[in-house]
């Protein structure tokens, strides 16, 4: 049955509006609560059946674990670490610096490699500040030639780099630009978890908010007047064959069943759900946001998360990475045990790894895992008694984890991607922060800075 909001009321501390935002996670939950604190009429179209986008919070045997953003990255100054507070949730500090790296034959690397390995990272990231342009791969091959790197050094030093910066980037080196190697887009302090998962900041935000779930929008029209969107059960998007994040293509965009009248809306979907083109904007996007939107990237992150019966790895090492002779098959694994979750491994895949992984069976895909960890740990190693596994890069509403710069582009695209369309048409989510872009924090302020900028507008 079709719905409409009908715009212009006028409240009692001056004028107030009916506001759209399209999509329920951080950055469409911080701009909803913040307008509707202003007292204006809002409300959320979300595709999904939950509120959280990518923040996702699911249960693994007696534990709760993120198949989406894992940490709150810094607590100084955040925002996630406030409310988290304020909540009164319990978090606990990660050690970053707590981790164990080993040679293709098993083989632990000492300290005194580490310290020359870590060496290497700094001259490194030195040397990307001042050639910031081309490929990281391209500079790590030139910076590697210039070490004479051979044997177990070099392959070191590349795990080093996936471990430093392929996978907090989520992306293969060749996808992001150099000068990227050493952003930092953390607030200082800690990186702390929330015991029982993200997904209850989300939760907490959506309270009070009026939320249509299972609402697929896929065309936003605008004029000086107001905003007309159209919408259809997110059951009826038919997936191509083609992946959207590699080919353009996500979905075949379904006939509309509502239409949705306000005075504004404000965007949120994800870069790779924007860069499909399966939301259709009239008039077209301005030709800066489109090209902004074609040049950022979006990379891929995705979780092999196992639960044992029993844990036969160090305890008190927070991560593990096996050194591969091709560097871009390596992935990282986090152990939870010194953040409160026992028995609990996760493995972080990116870049091609990740996406290749996203189509294998599961059964392919926990047997890789299993493979590092028998050749770090033995063969005697006993299987998963439980497991879940993401699948970002083929989520029709996500079609990746999260943005980055990838050669020839630059953070100030970001910007761009921010600006309203006029009066009438708002941008928030995770590409949209120049300073904080790709995390679950910048997402939130994102939204926060869209509901000032109507607030504005309105006056």
């Amino acid at each position: 049955m079709a719905g409409a909001l009908f715009a212009g009321q006028f409240g009692c501390g001056g004028i107030s509006e009916k506001i759209v935002v399209v999509g329920a996670g951080m950055a469409g939950l911080g701009a909803a609560s913040s307008l509707k604190a202003l007292g204006h009429e809002v409300v959320l179209l979300e595709a999904r059946s939950r509120v959280g986008g990518r923040i996702y919070s699911t249960d693994l045997g007696d534990s709760r674990v993120e198949l989406g953003a894992s940490w709150i990255h810094g607590i100084q100054g955040n925002p996630l670490y406030a409310m988290a507070q304020r909540l009164g949730l319990e978090t606990v500090a990660t050690d970053y610096d707590s981790e164990s790296a080993f040679d293709v034959d098993g083989v632990e690397f000492s300290d005194a490699q580490w310290a020359r390995v870590e060496g290497w990272m700094e001259r490194f990231y030195e040397r990307a500040a001042l050639e910031p342009d081309g490929s990281l791969q391209r500079l790590l091959e030139k910076f590697d030639g210039e070490l004479g790197l051979s044997g177990p050094m070099r392959r070191f030093f590349w795990l080093a780099a996936r471990i430093f910066v392929e996978i907090p980037e989520a992306v293969d080196a060749w996808e992001v630009a150099a000068g990227m190697a050493n952003w930092e887009s953390a607030f200082p302090g800690a990186n702390e978890i929330v015991s029982g998962g993200l997904g209850q900041l989300a939760e907490s935000l959506s309270e009070g908010l009026k939320i249509r779930f299972d609402t697929f929008v896929s065309e936003i029209h605008y004029d000086g007047k107001g905003v007309v969107l159209r919408a259809a059960p997110a059951e009826s998007l038919v997936p191509n064959l083609a992946c959207g994040g590699c080919h353009g293509s996500g979905a075949q965009p379904p006939v509309y069943e509502n239409v949705i009248r306000a005075d504004r809306v404000v965007v949120t979907l994800p870069l790779g759900v924007l860069k499909t083109g399966m939301v259709r904007f009239q008039p077209e996007l301005p030709r800066s946001k489109r090209i902004a939107i074609e040049r950022l990237g979006v990379g891929t992150m995705n979780k092999v998360i196992l639960r044992f019966h029993e844990t036969f790895w160090p305890r008190e090492t927070s991560f593990f990475a096996l050194a591969k002779e091709e560097s871009s098959q390596a992935m990282e694994l986090w152990n939870m045990e010194p953040d409160g979750v026992e028995k609990t491994l996760v493995a972080f895949m990116v870049g091609d790894q990740a996406r290749n992984a996203n189509v294998w069976n599961d059964q392919k895909a926990v047997e890789l895992v299993m493979g590092d960890l028998r050749t770090m740990f033995g063969g005697g190693i006993p299987a998963p008694a439980a497991f879940v596994r993401s699948g970002w890069h083929t989520d029709l509403f996500a079609l990746g984890s999260y943005p980055h710069v990838p050669p020839g582009a630059s953070l100030s695209e970001c910007d761009i991607l921010a600006m309203p369309v006029g009066d009438r048409v708002f941008f928030a989510g995770d590409a949209t922060d120049s300073e904080y872009m790709g995390t679950a924090h910048g997402a939130y302020l994102s939204g926060v800075r869209a509901a000032e900028e109507i607030r504005a507008v309105i006056g």
